[in-house]
């Protein structure tokens, strides 16, 4: 043969090689693709790595099957019920494609239970750190405002036994009977604040009155004066301590308020992510999980992954009763928001504790200034006070001008302030917008869910079922895998009322969304996100095509253990995720990004080899370029 003839020979077989191919690529993408079936060998990568393989040889053989339940710790070895070989079953509920059968109805059930098992783990997984930061900040905050209570105690103390020298029997039980009120007030917001403050000053009257106005050595107080005094204190003018207590209560008040809010937000949030972690999946769920997580096995394919788009449809059913938790925790998340960025001044508790005992020093200190101006007032309503008998002085002197007690000033180069700690903990927390939204997403987007050559439910094929939005509104219209309720579970149910009731608590202390506006402008959250859900005319709900839950987060600055941010960071492996790239909490993106695999309309699932076509088309023209230029030459 000629060296020509073996050319055209060599490059002919190139040629139908290459186009051999190219019909193959172009069925697979038209999704004209043949089942994978036991006749003919097939391969694919299991969740333990190894090569899927079927084989004529054990086309009745379920030793895989068998071996991978053992494995998975389904069944027990010793069960007697395990198939050794595929056969016919009639009961089958689930994994039923009307043929020959790998599971009996007993296993069926048992792979059941271990499909919502397995989805519980990964919800806890999922769920776990979020609810941890939030219990262990909760706990850490409230322990620093309690010792901030102490504080403020303490050092009131010491006003009155230093500095006035008043005996500690004579003003202990007021003062700690306020404290003990604001404690409360702030781990369950029992109580009056204003309430209290005004009965602290009303017992602590009478002590001023005899330790301070008058020489304790010669003025005796009977329980019958002590109460006239109390009695009176409010109605004299002027007001022994002057506008101290109206001003000290109010900052106590707010600061306590917002306080307390911050800290039954954090249980609130706590609570949402144990409910998230122990959801009950309904039956048709369950059902949808073992098909997605273990039918694959009855059909005598061992290690099978099945495909995403198949687990965002089963993943979307089944924790769309979840939607409405987000929607209220969102509308929570953004007045917490607003509550983080106003806790200054009068609502800065570590400000407004670090100057108590300040303040009630200004009060007395204001009592003995007035005095000469109400004392009368006193005599005539409670008449004299009783003196000891060895004892004949005046009740009343004018006091002399006294310098105010100091107190501990703030060392320079300290601690960060409660207050920037407080932001940097809440920009964690407002990062979990659209936390719960997608976290079906979450769980689906992982190597182990695949595009292609996975289980669709049925076979080893494509997927071909649209993947609807991830909005209640069109998983109940659409969602091809169940049947979607809009009916809420009933715990659930009470929790969105919880959360709507924090909400309205929230608006009540930083305003509706007019004021939160202006009140925001000077102060803005790295990673918060949104959450876009509306109504329609008739006024059932709609989501947007394009909807967003979630948006892009920031780390921030972190100072200390307590207060960082997730440390994983959710990269999206497949090409159409890589400007996704969002802050995460154990892998759960604040963000909600579609898969570009999953089009709009009922278009076809986009093969990540369509863009070597164009190439492969080339390829081909030159060929034939070729193959014409050495029959030319021969000739």
């Amino acid at each position: 043969m000629s060296l020509s003839s073996k050319c055209i020979v060599l490059f002919w077989t190139f040629f139908s090689t290459a186009l051999s191919q190219r019909t193959a690529a172009a069925a697979v993408v038209g999704g004209d693709r043949p089942a994978v079936t036991w006749a003919s060998s097939s391969s694919s990568v299991g969740e333990d790595g190894r090569s899927v393989s079927a084989s004529a040889s054990t086309a009745r053989n379920c030793d895989a099957v068998v071996r991978t339940l053992e494995r998975l710790d389904v069944v027990s070895s010793s069960a007697s019920d395990l198939p050794q070989h595929k056969k016919f079953v009639s009961d089958l509920e689930i994994c039923n494609n009307r043929g020959m059968s790998c599971c009996t109805r007993w296993l069926e059930q048992t792979l059941e239970v271990a499909a919502v098992k397995t989805s519980h783990a990964a919800l806890s997984s999922s769920t776990a750190y979020l609810s941890r930061f939030l219990t262990d900040n909760h706990l850490l905050y409230q322990g620093q405002f309690l010792g901030m209570l102490r504080v403020a105690e303490n050092n009131t103390q010491d006003v009155l036994k230093t500095f006035y020298k008043i005996d500690q029997k004579d003003w202990k039980s007021c003062l700690d009977e306020l404290f003990i009120d604001l404690s409360t007030f702030l781990q369950n917001q029992k109580g009056d604040v204003m309430e209290s403050l005004v009965k602290f000053y009303n017992q602590l009257f009478p002590v001023i009155f005899q330790h301070v106005l008058n020489d304790p050595s010669v003025v005796e107080l009977d329980l019958a004066y002590r109460e006239c005094l109390m009695e009176i204190r409010q109605d004299l003018s002027p007001q022994p301590f002057g506008d101290a207590p109206l001003r000290l209560g109010h900052g106590l008040a707010e600061s306590l308020r917002a306080a307390q809010l911050l800290l039954s937000t954090l249980v609130l949030g706590a609570e949402m992510m144990n409910i998230t972690a122990a959801y009950p999946f309904e039956k048709q769920c369950s059902h949808a999980l073992t098909r997605l997580k273990y039918c694959s096995l009855c059909e005598g394919i061992s290690g099978a992954r099945s495909c995403r788009p198949f687990c965002q449809n089963v993943m979307h059913g089944c924790f769309s009763g979840l939607l409405s938790l987000q929607r209220s925790w969102d509308k929570v998340l953004k007045h917490l928001q607003v509550l983080g960025s106003s806790m200054r001044g009068s609502r800065d508790m570590e400000e407004v504790l670090s100057t108590f005992p300040m303040r009630v020093s200004e009060s007395i200190m204001h009592s003995m200034e007035t005095a000469h101006k109400y004392y009368d007032k006193i005599i005539s309503q409670c008449g004299h006070p009783k003196t000891f008998e060895s004892q004949n002085v005046s009740l009343y002197t004018q006091p002399s001008h006294h310098r105010l007690p100091s107190l501990p000033q703030k060392v320079p180069g300290r601690r960060p302030s409660l207050h920037s700690k407080v932001e940097i903990m809440l920009r964690n927390v407002i990062a979990s917008k659209g936390f719960l939204g997608n976290l079906p997403d979450a769980l689906c987007n992982s190597d182990h869910y695949p595009i292609d050559n996975c289980w669709n439910g049925t076979a080893m094929e494509l997927y071909k079922r649209r993947v609807p939005a991830s909005g209640l509104a069109a998983q109940v219209a659409e969602n091809p895998e169940m049947s979607v309720h809009i009916t809420q579970n009933p715990v659930v149910s009470d929790l969105v009322k919880k959360l709507n009731h924090m909400h309205q608590r929230l608006i009540s202390v930083v305003g509706d969304d007019d004021e939160m506006q202006s009140d925001a402008a000077s102060y803005r959250f790295e990673g918060s996100g949104s959450y876009q859900h509306r109504k329609n005319d008739d006024g059932g709900l709609s989501d947007d095509e394009d909807i967003n839950v979630g948006g892009e987060s920031g780390s921030g600055g972190y100072e200390e253990d307590h207060d960082r941010p997730p440390k994983e960071k959710y990269r999206h492996q497949q090409k159409g995720y890589a400007e996704n790239e969002d802050f995460a909490f154990a892998g759960v993106t604040t963000r909600r990004s579609m898969s570009p695999y999953v089009t709009k309309s009922n278009q076809q699932p986009r093969s990540p080899n369509a863009g070597s076509r164009w190439s492969l088309n080339a390829l081909l023209f030159l060929c034939s370029l070729v193959l014409f230029l050495l029959a030319s030459w021969s000739s």
